[in-house]
């Protein structure tokens, strides 16, 4: 198993949400999928910024064939155009994964609240028996030492 594999198993056994839901653009419109496991080639170990403390991160990254395969095969739904998805954003003063997070909470009616929680307390929007990781592509999952943290290792 490498590094990202362990990383990626760690987050995942210790995540508080039952499945997520990837939003991403792909020619001009907003698409999203729905998943029960993130698909180890759309994940990475990324760097944070070093005005951020330069921590290493799993993070989101998916390529454009990667897209067109979820597409193509009918396991991404298109959702708006991303002119009407930053208009939101836009108007309602969030950013991109944040209205995605919006977008989700709204499509399930419920009220969406803008929360910090670690990725192991809760989803992003939860219903009687699903916990929803919501993400926008290229998102930062989160920093391997919280993962540490969280599992009880030693990073």
């Amino acid at each position: 198993m490498d590094k990202k594999d362990f990383w990626l198993s760690e987050y995942e056994k210790f995540s508080g949400c039952t499945h997520y839901e990837i939003y991403f653009n792909f020619k001009n419109n907003l698409f999203k999928i729905e998943m029960k496991k993130l698909d180890n080639e759309i994940v990475k170990i990324g760097r944070e910024s070093s005005s951020k403390g330069g921590w290493e991160k799993l993070r989101l990254q998916i390529s454009s064939a990667k897209k067109q395969q979820w597409i193509i095969e009918g396991k991404a739904k298109q959702v708006m155009t991303n002119e009407k998805f930053i208009e939101i954003a836009t108007e309602k003063n969030l950013n991109k994964g944040q209205t995605c997070e919006y977008l989700s909470a709204k499509a399930r009616k419920q009220e969406y609240k803008l929360d910090n929680v670690r990725f192991d307390k809760s989803g992003d929007v939860n219903l009687k028996r699903k916990k929803i990781q919501v993400k926008y592509e290229n998102a930062s999952l989160t920093q391997l030492r919280t993962i540490a943290k969280v599992a009880g290792l030693t990073a």
